[in-house]
Order: C-alpha cells, then sequence, then structure tokens
C-alpha cells in the first residue's frame, strides 16, 4: 500500500472534488457508487444493503486507503484496482466490487474468451 501511496500521490489536501460526496448510479444491473470518503456512519449503510445486490464502488484515493481496504473488505468488497479520477475528482479512484453475475461474456480476443470460458467451466467440467 506504501508505494501505491508514494507513486500515485495520497498526501493531504487531497485533489478537489467536485459534486456530491456520494454518487448513486444503476446500470447493467449492478449498483453503482462514487464516493469522496468512506465515513464510519456510510460504511454501516453499504454492510446493510441487501446481500444479493452486486455493486460496484469507485473511492476517491486518500492516506486512508489501507484502512479502507480493509474495512471494505469485512463487509464483502474486493478491491480490484485503481482508475484515473473521472468528473468527481483529479486524483485516483480506488475501485471495489461486491457480488458477481454468472452471465456469459462474448469478448472480441480470442485469448480473453478462452480464459473466461475456463474460469466459467465447473471444477468437475475441467
Amino acid at each position: 500500500m506504501l508505494h501505491l501511496s508514494n507513486e500515485l500521490g495520497v498526501e493531504e489536501p487531497l485533489p478537489d472534488w467536485r459534486g456530491a460526496p456520494i454518487h448513486v448510479g444503476h446500470g447493467a444491473s449492478r449498483h453503482d457508487l462514487v464516493l469522496e470518503k468512506l465515513k464510519p456512519g456510510l460504511l454501516k449503510q453499504l454492510r446493510e444493503l441487501p446481500a444479493h445486490w452486486l455493486v460496484s464502488l469507485r473511492l476517491g484515493l486518500s492516506r486512508h486507503f489501507a484502512l479502507d481496504v480493509d474495512r471494505l473488505a469485512s463487509i464483502g468488497f474486493v478491491f480490484t484496482g485503481l482508475a484515473p479520477g473521472d468528473g468527481h475528482c483529479d486524483g485516483w479512484l480506488a475501485l471495489f466490487h461486491r457480488g458477481h453475475s454468472d452471465r456469459a461474456l462474448q469478448l472480441h480476443c480470442p485469448l480473453m474468451q478462452r480464459l473466461q470460458d475456463r474460469l466459467q467451466q465447473k471444477p468437475d467440467d475441467v
């Protein structure tokens, strides 16, 4: 985490955040949240979301990143990478997901399609 922090810069003050500190959207059978900060009350609300909901979360990268990863992991979220800021901030966003869909993907790259197909096979199918 320290290496990421040093490379990407999470010093205070954080890059300017534009708009509401929480943005909620919905698309492709998934709930999409963009958060400026992970506050304790918000973490409690995330914990109480229905377990069957598929949730994507983009969180402003801060010096609390390691703690945020642990807190979100404790309620079922998986850290899935980083993305450059979008219309909400000029800094970086940490990406988290909870839940997945078993739907088949049709990918244009044959190598990625084979990988996807292998990942979808049940262990006794191999």
